[in-house]
């Protein structure tokens, strides 16, 4: 029960803090950028793919990955802290991720993009006829 009260009390708290998360935010020299999940963030483009929008933001030492499509429409939201990646359910619909600790099954068929490259990992996009899967992968 306890647990349960505690749960309730943390998901609203989150709620209420939500529109003021999701407000512009100030990088370290107080100009205004906008958060995580808007489709046209002002920081740089990072992809390395035309038809794709990569853009990068650093918050409390996470950095997060969001992936736009050529429309803005935001396709996948990845955060990484040091060794450790995850995928936030964002997007419409949201996508399917491979990361380095939970590999997904991806089809032989399947044709790879690699979109986005940062030292250590690259963040590849493997298409085939029924279906879309970004990956993580390591670089050796």
């Amino acid at each position: 029960m306890q647990n349960r009260v505690f749960a309730m009390a943390a998901t609203a708290l989150l709620l209420t803090a939500a529109p003021t998360l999701a407000k512009a935010q100030q990088d370290w020299h107080g100009n205004e950028q906008q958060a995580l999940g808007y489709p046209t963030p002002t920081t740089r483009n990072m992809s390395l793919d035309e038809n794709w929008k990569v853009y990068q933001f650093d918050r409390d030492g996470i950095t997060y990955l969001q992936v736009n499509d050529r429309n803005d429409n935001v396709h996948a939201v990845i955060g990484r802290l040091d060794d450790v990646f995850w995928a936030l359910p964002a997007g419409k619909p949201s996508a399917r991720t491979s990361l380095p600790s939970w590999r997904l099954k991806i089809s032989e068929d399947a044709i790879p993009t690699v979109v986005y490259v940062d030292g250590d990992f690259s963040l590849v996009h493997y298409v085939d006829d029924v279906s879309s899967v970004w990956s993580v992968e390591r670089i050796p």
